[in-house]
């Protein structure tokens, strides 16, 4: 069950744009083991955003979607959210054009992650500690089989016979004869002669003033202010490549002032480094990534003045349909999370709890 009482963390799904939109669509939650429904089912219209308590390690739970009209995606789209003592954690999703689709989300020890898609298949960089979770089994149940029944055939009676009787004869009575009246004779009156003595008063002389003076001043000096500047975070695009890219953005939080003492690092699934950002940076930065790209990993490291206050700071990853947020364990001189592209979506990969070795003061989540 996805209810219990106690140490429950509070969990919201939000309908985007608004819940009045999603008429015509069907979402249930379900357990992938059995298929037993965990939280109500929305059909159609429902609340923006509706509520539940659960279970800070529930495990996995699917989500189905049953569009009426799929052709109309990707115009909607989802956020699941989990709040506990951590801070909120987010999880955008965006649809695709088919009838049914489903996405797996785990919460395990509080930390909450949506399940990668099943293929193709990503070798995950090695954690620290290995996690004590195996990955999700595939479920036993099939594809829907499809119905038995064929398409209806065609009717047995053919079509209609045209009818024997031919159209119509037009009528053997011509047109109705002109009336013996002519039209009627025009009138003898002309029209109104004009009168012979012209208006005593000639047309409006032109005034012998000129038409206004401009002013002696001149035009208004334009404000000191020039004209509102443009907003910080730019609006970008990544070209069109074969293979496709996405972009990808991350958020340092509370901003990139913030992040002086504070050394980030990403490696790729070989361990081999890609980029490295150290001190102040950014609010906000942007790449082009290949759809493909796999799994990397990010690791934070903290200088002794900023293991102080760093449960106070997090960051976000996102592309233009998703984004994930996370926060800092806080008080520990490194701390790493691992993230997956595939298919041009972005997935963070859960542990069961982070592994912190005492020694050196590390995370891996």
């Amino acid at each position: 069950m996805l209810f219990r009482s106690g140490d429950d963390l509070l969990l919201s799904r939000a309908w985007l744009p608004d819940g009045e939109s999603f008429g015509g669509i069907v979402t249930t939650f379900k357990s992938p083991d059995d298929g037993s429904i965990l939280l109500p089912t929305s059909s159609g219209a429902r609340p923006d955003r509706e509520y539940y308590c659960v279970d800070p390690d529930i495990g996995c739970f699917d989500v189905w979607f049953d569009f009426s009209e799929p052709e109309l995606e990707p115009y909607h789209s989802f956020s699941i959210e989990l709040e506990g003592d951590g801070g909120t954690q987010a999880i955008l999703t965006g649809f695709e054009q088919e009838r049914y689709q489903t996405f797996t989300f785990c919460i395990e020890d509080g930390v909450f992650a949506r399940m990668p898609t099943p293929s193709p298949t990503i070798s995950l960089p090695p954690t620290g500690v290995p996690t004590t979770v195996p990955s999700l089994a595939p479920v036993p149940r099939p594809s829907l089989i499809p119905t038995p029944q064929p398409s209806p055939g065609p009717s047995v009676a053919p079509s209609l016979l045209p009818t024997p009787q031919p159209s119509l004869v037009p009528s053997m009575v011509p047109s109705m004869t002109p009336t013996a009246k002519p039209s009627r004779d025009p009138t003898p009156a002309p029209s109104r002669v004009p009168t012979a003595v012209p208006s005593p008063a000639p047309s409006l002389a032109p005034t012998f003033e000129p038409s206004l003076v401009p002013t002696p001043g001149p035009s208004a000096v334009p404000t000191i202010r020039p004209s509102p500047l443009p907003s910080p975070y730019p609006s970008v695009s990544c070209p069109l490549t074969d293979p496709p890219n996405v972009l990808i953005w991350s958020r340092w939080l509370p901003d990139g002032a913030s992040w002086a003492g504070v050394a980030t690092t990403q490696y790729d699934a070989d361990g081999v480094v890609v980029r490295q950002t150290v001190g102040a940076r950014p609010d906000r930065e942007y790449e082009c990534t290949a759809c493909s790209q796999g799994c990397f990993e990010l690791k934070f490291s903290f200088s002794a003045a900023k293991q102080g206050e760093s449960s106070t700071m997090g960051y976000e990853i996102g592309t233009p349909t998703e984004s994930i947020s996370t926060n800092f364990v806080g008080g520990l001189a490194e701390e790493s999370y691992f993230w997956c592209i595939d298919k041009c979506q972005l997935d963070r990969v859960p542990t069961n709890q982070p592994s912190v070795s005492p020694e050196i003061g590390r995370a891996h989540v």
